[in-house]
């Protein structure tokens, strides 16, 4: 992601430090449980415990010039540090790249969705300011474009909290669902020890994938990336409601336009709804990932890696967009300008806020459709 536009959290979790040092974890999690098991006649528990490596990601990004193989340049640079050679014979010992690259991306969703929990919090802590601030207030509904009935203002606020409370659940369920994978070549588990399996994955808060295949099938990590496209498109959705409300025909909201803040290069007078604007933007992109999310499922037999370039972008910067998106979905709704005299006024200048009931009243002393086209000649 384009530092405009990172999160500085998802930023820390995605990098290539943070990952390195989650392999480490995976690889000597296992290595602990597997030892006893080889070396029963030698306790390693205390070295294990007492090791300390911190990967250097330039160093071992120099020996993947050479092995043209990130995992395995990771697994040399980790097995050096090392001065025992039976943890060194063991490092990795049944497992395959997948199983550590994996096994780490699911908790990198977990941890992101962590991060954007946070956000959405404090998004729907301002919605509620909004609601308890503005409760009380009628304005013109609109559908179509044209005036409608009347609706209380602040039930597309209420709308959208309950967006985001929906979209945040889907994204909650999907990625509380994802799980770990140690099985090794192909997915049989044939070489790996089913128990260390299970104590080492159990250490990370997770369940063992159980398709046999040499990677954890790509459906399960398309159905979080769908759920923040969503939640963006949710946001759009609120965003190009802001911008309809902002024309200055309508004029009854306005985004917060900070002094020494310019609307155009050209024209002074502008307060363009550049937060909005940029979300719908936003939330463009975010959906560009659903696709290929979508065609990441398709592997030749149990596994290719077709799909790994294109994830090593687009999964963090999904996180990096629904972020930067919610935070600036906060900051958005925090400082709008709301034109109450305008809302008041479009209201009652509309004069179309109650043929509705007046409708149904008519509909009482005749027919239905005889009420309806008197009505309709009241207004034109």
């Amino acid at each position: 992601m384009i530092t405009r536009y990172e999160h500085e959290l998802i930023a820390e979790i995605w990098s290539k430090k943070f990952q390195f040092n989650l392999w480490k974890q995976i690889e000597l999690t296992y290595l602990k449980e597997i030892m006893p098991r080889l070396c029963v006649e030698k306790d390693y528990s205390l070295y294990l415990s007492t090791f300390a490596y911190e990967p250097d990601v330039k160093e071992i990004q120099e020996i993947e010039k050479t092995t043209k193989h990130e995992v395995v340049a990771f697994l040399k640079h980790l097995s050096d540090a090392f001065n025992n050679e039976d943890c060194k014979k063991y490092l990795h010992f049944g497992l395959t790249s997948s199983d550590i690259i994996d096994t780490a991306s699911t908790l990198q969703f977990k941890l992101s969705l962590n991060v954007l929990k946070d956000l959405t919090s404090k998004l729907l802590t301002a919605i509620d300011h909004i609601d308890t601030s503005y409760g009380l207030l009628k304005g013109l509904g609109r559908t179509h474009g044209k005036a409608a009935e009347e609706i209380y203002w602040t039930s597309r606020f209420t709308n959208l909290a309950l967006e985001v409370d929906y979209c945040m659940q889907e994204l909650e369920d999907s990625i509380g669902s994802l799980p770990g994978k140690l099985s090794g070549p192909v997915g049989t588990s044939s070489l790996v020890d089913l128990s260390a399996v299970s104590a080492t994955l159990k250490a990370f808060d997770l369940t063992a994938s159980p398709y046999k295949s040499q990677i954890i099938p790509r459906h399960l990590y398309a159905k979080p990336i769908w759920a923040l496209s969503l939640l963006m498109s949710c946001y759009e959705k609120f965003a190009t409601m802001i911008r309809l409300s902002a024309i200055d025909e309508v004029n009854e909201v306005q985004e917060r336009f900070t002094k020494g803040q310019t609307g155009s290069s050209a024209m002074p007078h502008k307060n363009n709804p550049i937060i909005s604007e940029n979300i719908c933007g936003l939330s463009r992109l975010s959906r560009s990932y659903v696709n290929v999310t979508l065609e990441n499922i398709n592997l030749w037999w149990e596994r290719d890696i077709s799909h790994s370039s294109t994830e090593r972008v687009i999964w963090p910067d999904a996180f990096h967009l629904a972020c930067t998106a919610t935070a600036k979905m906060t900051n958005l709704i925090n400082g709008l300008r709301i034109n109450i005299s305008n809302i008041e006024n479009n209201l009652e200048l509309a004069d179309v806020a109650q043929s509705h009931s007046e409708l149904l009243k008519k509909s009482l002393k005749s027919t239905r459709f005889e009420a309806y086209e008197e009505v309709q000649e009241e207004y034109f």
